[in-house]
Parts: structure tokens; C-alpha cells; sequence
């Protein structure tokens, strides 16, 4: 109910190429998150963002009134296997006024591959600059950042742990790439830049890759939930070529854990 028509991504100009979704700055807010929601149905797009700053911020009233029942994930959304091209771009989820916490991208906790490419991601006051949640379904999941610069930036009355660059769910089978990415955050209140929660009450024969790589931590790092003892989840995590002390979360048991060629280096 409310979903919006799918009318943006059904033109295929040529044989076997995906649909193309283009977002310009001149879109107004409603019309984002029309295209972006279109993209996602429609499956497996390429969204080609123009070139500028976007700022969201009373828009996620609005989502709130299309998904009613998915809890706090009232975000710009993002999935349906599709790439997301945002060099040049700067997005700011501003919730400083708003009713509604949220993030300012994410996958309303639903399985589904999604790759974004280049751009800032910036959340004010929210919860996540990316809320990348399965949501413990089956699907398998293909999550994928490259070149990607994100910065949380915590407002006056609304912070705590929990809110970071990139929160992520493991869900029930899904793959995590990182390279090439760029994380601050100035909660200090949270002990990761980025983390992940697991299935941790699932029996079933779950599998969660985590590949980390050539990406600058500003303080921190990551976290990941431990894998109880008996748990029939497996995860495994690659943590190579970072910037950032070469040590791996405390709490990581019950993951398979290999790092190597992590050392601080400061930002010129």
C-alpha cells in the first residue's frame, strides 16, 4: 500500500542492457525516493546519480507513511541488485528536525544485493549512513561499497552507541565487500565505526562473509557480534590493507578471523 508506480526503469535502449534510472539535482525529494523505490522493484538497474549535494531531510515522514510496519528503517531505499553511481555526489540525511530517526540510505531490513559506487553518504542526527540489514531472511545477499566516503556526525539530543557509519545485519546468508572506503564519526559514545549483528538465536545453516579491505578507519574500526557456542552460523572476515591498528574485534567468537597489512595512516 502507497507504493509508487513503477515508472522510471522500464526504458532498455539496447539489447541486454539493464534499465537505466537517472536521478538529477533538480528532482525534488518525493521524486528520489520515487525513482529510487521504482529501481528497486523493478530489479537489477543501473541508478546514475548527477552530480551534486542532495539533502534529504523531509522526506522520511513521508516513507514512514509507505512502510508503516518495518520499524525505525523509514530510508531512502536502496536494493533489488542494483548499482548505484554516485561519484561527484554528496548526501546528507539531515534528521536534526525531524520526527523521525532513521538512516539515510538503507534496505528497509530486507535481503537483496545492492552495489554503491563512489559519493559521500553523510547522516546528521540519525542512526546509520547506511542501514545495511538483511532483516534474517533467506535470500542470499551480495552487499558491495566501493569508493565510498562516510560520515556520521551526531547531533545535540540523539546519540548513543548504536549509531554509526554503517550498522549492518548479517541476516541468514550474505557478503559484505568493502574496499576503497573512507569512515569517520565524531560519536564518541560508540565503540566501532562500522558493525554487524548476527542470527544469533537461528539454528539454521547460516553463512556471513565479511571482506574489509584498502579502507581508512578514522578512529575505531569495526565490531561484530560473537557466534554463540553450538551456533550452526559460520562467518568468516578478511580485514586486509586498512588504516587502522592491526588488531581484530575482542568479541569474535566463534569467527573465522584473518588479518594482515592494517597500520594507521593519517589522511593527507
Amino acid at each position: 500500500t502507497g507504493l509508487p508506480a513503477l515508472k522510471y526503469g522500464k526504458t532498455i535502449k539496447y539489447k541486454n542492457q539493464r534499465p537505466i534510472i537517472n536521478i538529477y539535482n533538480s528532482d525534488t525529494q518525493e521524486e528520489i525516493f520515487d525513482k529510487l523505490a521504482d529501481a528497486c522493484y523493478t530489479q537489477d538497474c543501473d541508478v546514475y546519480f548527477e552530480k551534486g549535494t542532495y539533502i534529504f531531510d523531509t522526506i522520511y515522514e513521508k516513507i514512514k507513511t509507505y512502510y508503516n510496519a518495518v520499524g525505525d528503517a523509514f530510508e531512502m531505499l536502496l536494493g533489488g541488485n542494483c548499482r548505484y553511481y554516485m561519484y561527484g555526489c554528496t548526501f546528507k540525511g539531515d534528521f536534526t528536525n525531524s520526527t523521525v530517526k532513521s538512516s539515510t540510505f538503507g534496505s528497509h531490513r530486507h535481503a537483496g544485493s545492492y552495489e554503491l559506487l563512489g559519493g559521500t553518504i553523510i547522516c546528521i542526527n540519525g542512526i546509520y549512513c547506511v542501514h545495511d540489514e538483511a532483516g534474517g531472511e533467506e535470500p542470499l545477499s551480495i552487499r558491495k561499497y566501493h569508493d565510498v566516503m562516510f560520515n556520521y556526525i551526531k547531533g545535540d539530543t540523539f546519540s548513543d552507541g548504536i549509531h554509526k557509519c554503517l550498522g549492518c545485519g548479517t541476516g541468514k546468508n550474505t557478503i559484505t565487500i568493502i574496499d576503497g572506503c573512507y569512515f569517520e564519526s565524531n560519536n564518541d559514545l560508540s565503540a566501532a565505526e562500522v558493525s554487524w549483528h548476527g542470527n544469533l538465536h537461528d539454528d539454521s545453516a547460516c553463512e556471513t562473509l565479511i571482506e574489509i579491505k584498502n579502507s581508512y578507519f578514522h578512529d575505531k574500526g569495526f565490531y561484530v557480534d560473537p557466534i554463540p557456542s553450538g551456533s550452526k552460523q559460520k562467518g568468516k572476515i578478511m580485514f586486509c590493507n586498512n588504516s587502522v591498528e592491526n588488531k581484530l574485534p575482542t568479541e569474535s567468537n566463534g569467527w573465522t578471523l584473518a588479518g594482515w597489512n592494517n597500520e594507521i595512516r593519517n589522511p593527507i
